[in-house]
């Protein structure tokens, strides 16, 4: 996809950040940690991101639009991601190449299983993750306390890197 970047956070992306995601009610609702409120808030979480080496931000026209973090258990050989992206970048294919060239990524790195949790709730993620080949392996009710003190199912997800 023309114009569409993935790398490292920097401490510049702190103001996209806050404008294009992490403030905006509708994008988080899904997402465990609190709402940012402030810019400050952006500034906390923009300096985790950027010490940590695979947290990536989704560039797109040159400005900050979401991001794509995963974490690797090197003993049993897994990735678990998790990823958001501004509402005005939605339905556009971003988040579908993001994930694409992440698969990728994770063949070449001789990665066995990736793991996605979603709320069930969370339709347009569970689409993305199953068009690209993830398969539902079950559901964990009540695992996660959302910002509102509700308990919510979490639908895993997981991908077999070398299934054929």
């Amino acid at each position: 996809m023309e114009n569409l970047k993935i790398r490292r956070f920097e401490e510049k992306d702190r103001d996209d950040m806050f404008n294009n995601w992490t403030s905006d009610e509708e994008v988080e609702k899904y997402m465990l940690y609190p709402l940012h409120k402030t810019i400050e808030d952006a500034e906390k979480a923009i300096n985790f991101f950027v010490s940590n080496e695979n947290a990536f931000v989704i560039e797109y026209n040159n400005m900050a639009v979401g991001s794509f973090t995963y974490t690797v258990n090197k003993k049993h050989n897994f990735a678990e991601i998790s990823y958001n992206l501004g509402r005005e970048f939605q339905n556009k294919g971003i988040m579908s190449c993001v994930l694409k060239e992440f698969l990728e990524k994770a063949k070449n790195d001789n990665l066995n299983l990736i793991i996605a949790e979603v709320m069930e709730e969370n339709i347009p993620s569970c689409k993305l993750l199953e068009s690209h080949g993830f398969k539902v392996d079950g559901v964990i009710r009540k695992k996660y306390k959302d910002r509102y003190g509700v308990y919510r199912n979490i639908k895993v997800y997981t991908y077999l890197v070398n299934e054929d």
